[in-house]
């Protein structure tokens, strides 16, 4: 199974946050499982971090290479399709990232492991358990 992280469900499951459901915890270990973080949470994470919003360990960009790396996940570029869905949708969620999520979700048929409720308006299998 395919699985889309959100940016928090990222950095809790890397953290070890107990906010993450062990179920979830589960699903992002399971090594047959495709887990994949998306481009546009690596670039709000990275605008965060520069902000000081965001504290990861040393440099950002090897913090997120050798990451997806030890983790065994992928990375999903943005396509320009990505965009053309994002910007169509209805405003229910005004963050453009998580409305570039939710494009890639739905065209790419990957269910999105978040716990932010606002995206079960755009009718993407979200989950959190």
């Amino acid at each position: 199974m395919n699985y889309l992280l959100d940016s928090h469900t990222f950095l809790w499951f890397v953290d070890g946050n107990p906010k993450l459901p062990r179920r979830n915890i589960e699903l992002i270990s399971n090594h047959n499982n495709d887990v994949f973080l998306s481009f546009a949470s690596v670039w709000e994470m990275g605008i965060k971090n520069a902000l000081g919003k965001l504290n990861v360990p040393g440099n950002f960009s090897s913090f997120i290479h050798s990451t997806l790396r030890s983790k065994r996940m992928h990375s999903l570029e943005i396509k320009m399709e990505h965009i053309f869905t994002a910007v169509s949708f209805p405003l229910h969620h005004r963050d453009p990232f998580d409305r570039v999520l939710v494009a890639q979700s739905k065209l790419e048929n990957i269910p999105i492991i978040s716990n932010d409720t606002m995206l079960d308006k755009y009718g993407v299998k979200r989950v959190w358990d």
